[in-house]
């Protein structure tokens, strides 16, 4: 519900480090793997390839920029 809910196509869900890790495509088609916390479903990380072919990454409540 929350990868239909962001318009997530979703290819994999695996456990990754107690997390649950998805593998699929945002709402405008760019890959994309998310780690969501499996009690939570809080995001904790985000990742996706920009249009250059860079992969760039998003972590919540950090500051990387």
């Amino acid at each position: 519900r929350l990868a239909e809910e962001n318009g997530w196509t979703v290819r994999r869900i695996k456990i990754d480090d107690g997390c649950y890790e998805i593998d699929g495509r945002d709402a405008e088609g760019r890959r994309i793997e998310v780690t969501v916390h499996p009690a939570t479903l809080q995001v904790i990380e985000f990742e996706y390839e920009d249009d250059d072919d860079r992969p760039r990454r998003d972590r919540e409540g950090g500051d990387d920029d």
